[in-house]
């Protein structure tokens, strides 16, 4: 009778380690969907646009962090606090990550009077700061990207990549006028100092690649497609 006994004690081990594993499957992927639509759509243009193969890497990163590791940490505290907020594992699965995927965008602090919780708050603080440090990377790819193609450009067609930022930041009326205006400041002396020629322009010119790169990058506004055109007729011809 010992024989069938283990028997059944092993199947019913196993028949729960593939429940665990379907529910932790299931965390992750819902908490990579959270991540995915997490992100503004122009972020992930803006980025892929500036920094291609770069930006690649860098959101499989971040989807590693957020979505294997926000699944992973919801998992975690709902096996850890043995919660079962339904009868179905995928269900719960889905809840699981959902939870986590929630965690990483809350600020968390350990608190002393649960040990457990504090542990996975931590966890979840860390990988908040994985997440920023990731999106500032990919910020600052970007940035390096709008620069070196700014700066490979003509002065007839950077100062037309001016006056697209210049509209773009007349525009935007949600910002006050003053700072608008402090802004155009900036731009339109640098441009003229282009036209001007001689050690102007140098000055002018990187006036113009600074200012434009940060407020692509800021703004997270993509290549314009027309821009990349005229570029390679200039080239062509």
């Amino acid at each position: 009778m010992e024989y069938p006994r283990r028997l059944r004690s092993g199947r019913r081990r196993s028949i729960g380690l593939r429940e665990h594993v379907l529910s932790l499957v299931t965390s992750i992927v819902t908490a990579s969907v959270f991540a995915a639509f997490g992100v503004h759509y122009a972020y992930y243009q803006c980025w892929y646009s500036w920094a291609r193969l770069r930006a690649h890497l860098a959101v499989f990163g971040y989807f590693v962090l957020a979505g294997g590791g926000g699944g992973l940490l919801g998992w975690l505290v709902a096996v850890l606090s043995k919660a079962q907020p339904t009868t179905s594992l995928a269900v719960n699965g889905v809840l699981y990550g959902a939870g986590g995927a929630l965690a990483l965008r809350a600020d968390f602090r350990p608190r002393q009077h649960q040990a457990t919780p504090a542990d996975a708050a931590v966890a979840a603080s860390l990988l908040a700061r994985g997440l920023v440090w990731t999106e500032n990377a990919l910020d600052e790819m970007s940035r390096r990207g709008a620069q070196a193609w700014l700066q490979d450009l003509d002065d007839d067609a950077l100062i037309e990549e001016a006056y697209s930022v210049s509209a773009h930041i007349a525009q935007r009326r949600s910002v006050p006028q003053r700072t608008r205006e402090a802004s155009l400041s900036l731009l339109v002396p640098a441009m003229e100092k282009v036209r001007q020629g001689g050690g102007a322009r140098v000055e002018g010119r990187a006036h113009l690649v600074t200012f434009c790169a940060s407020y692509l990058i800021a703004e997270h506004l993509a290549k314009r497609p027309a821009s990349t055109r005229a570029r390679a007729d200039r080239k062509a011809r």
